[in-house]
Parts: structure tokens; C-alpha cells; sequence
């Protein structure tokens, strides 16, 4: 109880620094698409067709409206969508994807929490960052950058893409898009 606590509390103060030091940075919505046309866009993507190739099959939750993380010091007047996944046929899930829309229903901020089998959630996030449209060059500039904020621009989208790692172990990333 003590860890979750202070991984909480760890969590919320991060994420207060890096809404503090972004508001410098023109924000802008990380993706174009709806949580649910987020979602489609990991399902068809390569990275979950090769991982169906394997042998494993990811299975997202009913995606449904999450109310208790509505964070309205950081992203005020953004509702919060989220999905728990997982390995298809599994009790306990991987993980969960949430996120914050804007006033459209646009992904403005993606928030990845890994918790399980740590291959599945190692492949869901590398789905979440293909469904940003990063290619694999701009993946592995946020993969292997070691602090806890890394950036990238994405040529497809034509957006800086900000990767914040809100914990000590690294299962807890949040995106957010900004200009140039």
C-alpha cells in the first residue's frame, strides 16, 4: 500500500512539473484521430499483425468514458477515454491506454500504464507510437533517450511528439504533441 501511494503521489507531481514546464510549449493535440479511431489505427497497424504472427493476440476493452482520472489542473475541460488491454483469452490484463480528448473527441494526450507480461506491454506501447505515426527511426530516438522527457518531430503528422516517463521502472508514458 505504501508503494502505490507514493508511486501515486510520484505520478501526480510529475505530471504537475511537466504541465508547468510545457506551458512555454505551444500544446497541441498528439493525434488527429478519436480514441476509438486510435485504437482501429494500433489494431492495423504491423506491429500488432506481427505480434498476431507470433502467436499472440492483443485484445483491447470495451472502450468507456473514465470519469475518476479527469485531471482538470493539467488538462482542464478534456474528458478521459480508456481501454485496459491484454493477451486475448488472459484473466489479468497488460495494461491500459487512456485518452484525454478535447472538445472534437481528438486524442489530445495519450497516457500508456504497463502492468503485466512486460513483452505484451513492450509491443502495445510500440502500437501506441506507430498509431502516433512515428516511424521506426522516431521511435527509437523516444525508445532510447534515457531521461525521463525525450522529443522527436514526426514527419507524418507534422508535430513534435514530447515522451514523458512519469515513473522510476518506466510503465507509465505519457505523449503529448506540440509545434514546431
Amino acid at each position: 500500500m505504501k508503494k502505490f501511494f507514493l508511486a501515486t503521489v510520484t505520478v501526480l507531481l510529475l505530471l504537475t512539473c511537466t504541465a508547468h514546464a510545457a506551458e512555454n510549449i505551444n500544446l497541441v493535440q498528439v493525434s488527429d484521430f478519436t480514441p476509438k479511431e486510435f485504437i482501429d489505427r494500433m489494431g492495423g497497424g504491423v506491429v500488432y499483425q506481427t505480434f498476431r504472427q507470433r502467436g499472440t493476440v492483443i485484445a483491447f476493452t470495451q472502450l468507456k468514458s473514465r470519469p475518476q482520472f479527469y485531471d482538470a489542473e493539467n488538462f482542464p475541460g478534456m474528458n478521459v477515454w480508456g481501454t485496459v488491454f491484454g493477451a486475448d483469452g488472459d484473466p489479468l490484463p497488460d495494461g491500459e491506454i487512456r485518452f484525454f480528448v478535447n472538445e472534437d473527441e481528438r486524442v489530445f494526450v495519450v497516457q500508456f500504464l504497463g502492468m503485466g507480461n512486460p513483452e505484451n506491454s513492450g509491443m502495445v506501447l510500440l502500437m501506441v507510437m506507430e498509431a502516433l505515426g512515428l516511424n521506426e527511426q522516431e521511435v527509437a530516438t523516444l525508445i532510447n533517450k534515457v531521461s525521463p522527457t525525450a522529443e522527436v518531430f514526426c514527419k507524418n503528422t507534422h508535430r513534435r511528439i514530447i515522451r514523458q516517463v512519469s515513473d522510476r521502472e518506466g510503465k507509465v508514458i505519457t505523449f503529448f504533441g506540440a509545434t514546431k
